[in-house]
C-alpha cells in the first residue's frame, strides 16, 4: 500500500545519507564486503551444480546471486575518493588498490552471470519432455572464463573430484597420493601477478613461460618453446614463494607447495615415493604448479657421504624433471595445439643456488634472480602495507624518507618494521587502561613511530651473502628479478 511503499522509500533515502556520511574507503569496503558474500554463494552454488542435473529454479537462484554481486561491485566502483583521502597517500592507495581487484572481479563475474543466463535461456527452449542435462554455467564456461573466479582460484573447482583420483594412479600409493592432496595441494593461492610488488622482470619471464603459451600455443613452439623449470633464487623474503602462487593463480593451474625439508623429515622413507607420486598427479590435475621450497636441502651436490636414501630421490627428482622437460618437448601437434603431457610447469626456490649440483641447475631451463627491493620497490612496499592499517598519519615525503633510510631491507623486514611501528601508538596508553580504551580513542600510527623503530629492526640480509648470490647470478643466472 502507498503507506509502505512511503516508508520503504524513507528507509532508502536514510540509508543513503548515512552512506554518503561514511568515508569513502569505509563504502568501499561495505560495498567489496557485500559482493565477497554474494559472489562467494554463487560459486559454491555454481561449483555445486556441476556435479548434477541444473533445473531452472537453481539457475535462476544462481543468476541472482551472481546479479547481487555485480551490482555491488559496480556501486563500489563508482566510489570517489574525497580530499582527506586524496591528501593521505597509504588512503589513496588502498582505496585504488580495493578498486583494482574489484575492476578485475567484476569482469569476470559478469563472464560467469552471461553464462548463466544462456543456459537458463537453454534450458527454456528444450521441451519439457526432453531428458537432456542443462550444463550449469561453470561447466560450459570457457577455459579462459574458468581460469580466474572472483575470490575463488580455479584449483578449489577443479580439486572437487580428486578424492578418487589416488586410486586410480597406476603404481602410485593412494595413501601417499592422499597425503599430498590433503596437505600438499594448495586449493587458494589466490594471489596474482598485480598482488606482488617489484620483481618486474622475474614476473615477465613468469608470463612468457606460462600465461602466454597458454593464450597462443600456436606461436610458442619450437624454438619459442619455454622454459618448463624455473629456479628462483636469491636472498630470502623477497616474495618468491608469492610469485609461485601468482605463476598458478594467471596460469589457471592447481598448486602443489611443498618445502624441501619438510619432505625430507616428514616422509622420511618415502620421499621417493613422494616425488613420484607428486608428478604422478600433477600430470593427472594439469594444468599445474609445482613449486619446491628449499631446493638446496634434497638437491644439494653429491658426494661420497651421501646417504642410500638421499641418491635415490635426487635420482627420482631428475628422472620427473626430465620427463616434464620432455613431455614439454612433445606436447604440441602439429597444428600448434598443447598436448596434456606437457601441462606442468616446475617453480624451486633457494636461498643457496651455489650448493645445488651443477645437474641440477643445468636442467632448470631459467633461472631468475629475485633480488632486494630498489628505493622505489621499497617506497611501493611501504605503501601497500601501511594500506592495510585502519589509521594512519604518514606523509608522502615521510614515506620516501623512510623508503632511502631502508636500503637492504627485504620485503619481510619492511614487513616486520611496520609491524612494530603499528605497536607503537598501543604502547603510548598504560596497561590498565588498554583494555577498555575505545579505538577511536587510539592515535593514528605516524612517520615517527616508523623512523624510531628502524633502531630496533634491523636488516636481516648480510651483505656478504648478498654478494655471493650475485656472483652466482653473473654466472649462472638468467635475466631475472632484480627489483
Amino acid at each position: 500500500n502507498k503507506r509502505e511503499l512511503l516508508r520503504c522509500v524513507a528507509m532508502a533515502t536514510n540509508q543513503h545519507k548515512q552512506s554518503r556520511a561514511q568515508s569513502p574507503i569505509s563504502r568501499l569496503k561495505s560495498h567489496h564486503s557485500r559482493a565477497f558474500e554474494s559472489l562467494a554463494a554463487a560459486l559454491d552454488l555454481d561449483e555445486r551444480l556441476q556435479q548434477t542435473e541444473a533445473s531452472a529454479e537453481q539457475l535462476r537462484s544462481l543468476i541472482s546471486l551472481y546479479r547481487k554481486g555485480v551490482t555491488e561491485l559496480e556501486h563500489g566502483l563508482a566510489v570517489r575518493p574525497d580530499s582527506a583521502t586524496k591528501a593521505n597517500p597509504a588512503k589513496a592507495n588502498k582505496l585504488a588498490s580495493i578498486q583494482a581487484k574489484m575492476k578485475a572481479n567484476l569482469a569476470q563475474a559478469g563472464e560467469r552471470l552471461a553464462t548463466a543466463e544462456a543456459g537458463l535461456e537453454r534450458l527454456r527452449k528444450q521441451p519439457a519432455q526432453s531428458a537432456a542435462r542443462p550444463a550449469p554455467s561453470s561447466a560450459f564456461a570457457s577455459r579462459a572464463t574458468r581460469k580466474q573466479q572472483p575470490h575463488k582460484p580455479p584449483a578449489a573447482a577443479r580439486a572437487a573430484p580428486v578424492s578418487s583420483l589416488a586410486a586410480e594412479l597406476k603404481g602410485v600409493d593412494p595413501g601417499l597420493a592422499n597425503s599430498i592432496l590433503n596437505e600438499v595441494l594448495d586449493r587458494s593461492p589466490g594471489v596474482g601477478f598485480d598482488d606482488v610488488v617489484g620483481n618486474e622482470a622475474a614476473k615477465q619471464a613468469l608470463r612468457e613461460a606460462t600465461v602466454l603459451p597458454s593464450l597462443r600455443p600456436d606461436l610458442f613452439g619450437g624454438l619459442r618453446q619455454p622454459a618448463r623449470a624455473v629456479l628462483l633464487f636469491g636472498p630470502p623474503g623477497n616474495g618468491k614463494t608469492l610469485l609461485a602462487k601468482a605463476v598458478a593463480t594467471e596460469a589457471g593451474g592447481v598448486f602443489f607447495n611443498i618445502s624441501a625439508g619438510s619432505l625430507m623429515s616428514k616422509w622420511v622413507g618415502e620421499a621417493e615415493k613422494l616425488v613420484r607420486a607428486l608428478f604422478a598427479l600433477a600430470r593427472q590435475l594439469a594444468p599445474a604448479v609445482i613449486f619446491i621450497d628449499e631446493v638446496d636441502s634434497i638437491l644439494s651436490v653429491r658426494g661420497d657421504k651421501e646417504t642410500e636414501v638421499s641418491r635415490r630421490l635426487k635420482t627420482q627428482f631428475l628422472v620427473e624433471l626430465d620427463g616434464v622437460r620432455a613431455a614439454d618437448d612433445d606436447s604440441s601437434d602439429a597444428g600448434g595445439k598443447r598436448k596434456g603431457s606437457g601441462g606442468i610447469f616446475l617453480l624451486a626456490a633457494t636461498n643457496r643456488p651455489a650448493e645445488i649440483d651443477p645437474a641440477v641447475v643445468r636442467r632448470f631451463g631459467r633461472r631468475l634472480y629475485i633480488g632486494m627491493p630498489d628505493s622505489r620497490c621499497r617506497l611501493n612496499l611501504l605503501s601497500c602495507l601501511l594500506a592495510k592499517h585502519d589509521s594512519v598519519d604518514v606523509s608522502e615525503a615521510e614515506l620516501r624518507e623512510l623508503a632511502e633510510l631502508t636500503d637492504g631491507y627485504s620485503a619481510s623486514d619492511l614487513a616486520n618494521l611496520a609491524r612494530e611501528a603499528a605497536m607503537e601508538p598501543l604502547r603510548q596508553i598504560r596497561p590498565d587502561r588498554l583494555a577498555t580504551v575505545a579505538k577511536a580513542a587510539v592515535r593514528p600510527l605516524r612517520g615517527e613511530d616508523l623512523r624510531n623503530c628502524l633502531a630496533r629492526v634491523r636488516p636481516s640480509v648480510p651483505p656478504e651473502s648478498l654478494a655471493e648470490l650475485l656472483d652466482w647470478s653473473e654466472k649462472y643466472g638468467s635475466d631475472g628479478g632484480a627489483s
